[in-house]
């Protein structure tokens, strides 16, 4: 059941403490896209950044930014880089739905995580598998990892377009298959071409 043990003082300062951090480091994400926008489309700096957060939601930033790839002047292997961390960003932003938009609650245990709102109007087994499902702290830690580390790539990348006019599209390929494919996870992606419900079986 859900909500029925308090979590102390000391629980909830810690889960705060985790949840700032994955939604700072997500911050940090769009920022260092937002750079990569400026240089990729080559607009004036403080233009280029206001355009890019004129959009209202990530989604029609990164679809702005994926339109603007097409007509960029830059290599196709910059094109190409630019394309991956963005569908990259975009698959770690499902992660910054339930952030923003799931409510702090408390397990059986009274450990603290995000459930779904409607989880507490349901039925107990709809409150349990919210629960199971929700993010908890050690998960919220994850999560701010993986967008930290996300967002160091995008400026090791931004920074050789910068320097260099050419970065090595392979490091940084080899960058993002390091980074898990779910911002929840530990893991690495799987190799490519290995069936993802061959890499589901191999998880449970």
């Amino acid at each position: 059941m859900i909500g029925l043990v308090p979590a102390n003082e000391e629980t909830r300062d810690e889960f705060l403490r985790r949840y700032g951090r994955a939604m700072a480091a997500w911050a940090t994400v769009e920022r260092e896209l937002s750079t990569l926008f400026w240089l990729v489309t080559q607009i004036k700096p403080a233009m280029a950044i206001k355009i890019f957060y004129s959009a209202r939601s990530f989604k029609e930033r990164a679809d702005m930014f994926k339109a603007a790839i097409v007509a960029a002047d830059v290599s196709d292997d910059v094109k190409t880089i630019s394309r991956l961390l963005l569908s990259k960003s975009i698959k770690y932003n499902e992660c910054i739905t339930a952030l923003e938009n799931d409510i702090p609650n408390f397990d059986d245990m009274g450990k603290l995580l995000l459930v779904e709102v409607n989880a507490q109007v349901q039925s107990d087994e709809i409150k349990r598998r919210s629960t199971n499902k929700g993010l908890n702290t050690s998960q919220l830690n994850i999560v701010a990892n993986n967008f930290h580390t996300l967002a160091t790539i995008i400026f090791g990348f931004w920074t050789d377009l910068l320097l260099n006019k050419a970065p090595s599209p392979d490091k940084f390929r080899e960058q993002l298959r390091q980074l898990p494919a779910d911002a929840r996870s530990k893991d690495p992606r799987p190799p490519a071409g290995q069936p993802k419900n061959r890499a589901r079986a191999s998880e449970g």
